[in-house]
């Protein structure tokens, strides 16, 4: 009837109350154990219709008197209403349409309807598809939500909110939050979120971007299969930074990759597996099978990717063969070795199985003859490091590209230059260079030959290695 104090509504009637209860009211009934059975139970029902009673849980209801709450669920949620209403409005019309502050408020509430609330809007919100088995209690969907995961959850909310301060969000309603076209921005926000809802929905807009086909079978989680390994979220949101802008949708961004996008990425032991994976598919479909020694794959084996450490030498290969222009799409590169600048082979890794391999071809292409000793053992195709070296330094030195290297000239040569070049490989087991040797011999045999009467008085046969 409205009282404040007592007898001020002695002559209202009775039958003109109106016990479509309050906040304020149902806050200041007795509901203990000694309180009314009818006042629990008007209450209950106003609860009940707020809530609806297909989204109460059955624990809630009390066990004799089962077509009201319970006395310790009515109490507990006496202690919440004050968050979702005022105090002049009726219980029954509350919106439990709750907001990220609303929630912050309830979400260490005992009572058993808010916390099938809280569960129930986070999982609207999400999706239900978009929540795991180990996201539920006992990890067993129909439970409610872990408390962890509904921590998690508030702080991936605000996010996903665009929260750039503490409670800036707080009155955004949760229903409206999109959480499934999961940015470039907002997954470095949440890559390292404990939340298991989090990491499936960033793993699915990963996996979307590459394509399930391009995700190695390492990069996911050893227990949760249908996701990516904690380690790797954290990796790969790393790695997207590089490939797009904070606000681009991560399954909509282009894995054609620059030569610039694809040096700023971490390839070393605690990079992405999923990059490195991308990058090795990227080199070997450029340059083409053929050209890949199978000890520049990981056990030598070219159904595996590339090893960490060539695909390191890879990136920086990758410029050299672009021209020195970083926007140059790594799969828009074409590569013909023997039409490669000394300079050009200078430039790429020495450590490199592929780029060796690739100056070895070019070497190949334009000298005959080339020493055995000059080869790496037992192979046809590769030339000894060092022999490469030396060579280029001495075609570096006489200002010759690669296609010169079998037909140098006695005048393409100064007596400095033989000096400096003749003493390469002096340090080495053989004590000389067999490549340098190889190119020094047809300019100084062609400058001291002198044939008369069919025999050539000036380089005796002695003189000859083989």
């Amino acid at each position: 009837a409205g009282s404040v104090v007592p007898g001020d509504s002695d002559a209202v009637l009775v039958s003109s109350i109106n016990t479509d209860v309050t906040i304020g009211q149902a806050q200041a009934l007795d509901t203990s154990g000694t309180g009314s059975s009818i006042i629990k139970f008007i209450i209950s029902d106003s609860i009940i219709t707020m809530i609806t009673a297909p989204k109460i849980p059955s624990s809630a209801y009390h066990l004799v008197y089962t077509d009201r709450l319970s006395d310790q669920e009515i109490t507990d949620m006496l202690g919440v209403l004050g968050y979702l209403g005022n105090a002049n409005d009726s219980v029954s019309t509350i919106n439990v349409d709750i907001t990220i502050g609303q929630l912050k408020d309830i979400q260490s509430s005992p009572s058993l309807i808010m916390t099938q609330l809280i569960s129930d809007s986070i999982i609207d919100a999400v999706g239900l598809s978009n929540v795991p088995d180990d996201a539920y209690i006992s990890d067993t969907p129909g439970n409610n939500l872990k408390p962890a995961e509904v921590t998690a959850m508030i702080l991936a909310l605000e996010v996903f909110a665009g929260s750039t301060v503490p409670g800036d969000s707080d009155a955004v309603v949760i229903s409206t939050i999109t959480t499934t076209n999961v940015t470039v921005g907002q997954t470095q926000s949440l890559s390292t979120n404990d939340s298991a809802i989090i990491k499936f929905i960033i793993s699915d807009s990963v996996i979307t971007m590459f394509g399930v086909g391009n995700i190695p079978a390492e990069a996911y989680h050893l227990t949760y299969t249908d996701r990516l390994s904690d380690e790797e979220i954290i990796a790969i949101a790393d790695a997207l930074a590089v490939l797009g802008a904070p606000g681009d949708s991560v399954s909509t961004i282009s894995t054609d990759v620059t030569v610039g996008q694809t040096q700023a990425l971490d390839t070393t032991a605690t990079g992405s597996v999923i990059i490195k994976q991308m990058i090795s598919d990227s080199v070997v479909s450029m340059l083409g099978a053929p050209r890949i020694p199978d000890t520049a794959y990981i056990a030598s084996n070219p159904a595996n990717r590339l090893t960490d450490s060539e695909i390191g030498y890879m990136q920086d290969s990758l410029l050299p063969l672009a021209g020195n222009d970083a926007n140059v799409l790594v799969s828009a590169i074409t590569v013909t070795e023997s039409t490669l600048s000394v300079t050009t082979l200078k430039a790429f890794p020495d450590q490199s199985i592929i780029m060796n391999r690739m100056i070895s071809t070019a070497i190949i292409t334009n000298m005959t003859n080339i020493p055995s000793e000059s080869y790496v053992a037992l192979s046809s195709e590769d030339i000894l490091r060092s022999e490469i070296d030396y060579l280029l330094d001495a075609l570096d030195i006489l200002g010759i590209g690669t296609s010169g290297a079998g037909s140098i000239g006695a005048a393409a040569i100064t007596f400095e230059d033989l000096y400096t070049i003749s003493a390469y490989g002096e340090s080495d087991p053989l004590g000389y260079s067999p490549i340098i040797d190889h190119i020094l011999s047809t300019p100084m045999i062609s400058a001291v030959t002198d044939v008369r009467g069919g025999y050539d008085y000036g380089v005796p046969s002695t003189a000859y290695r083989n």
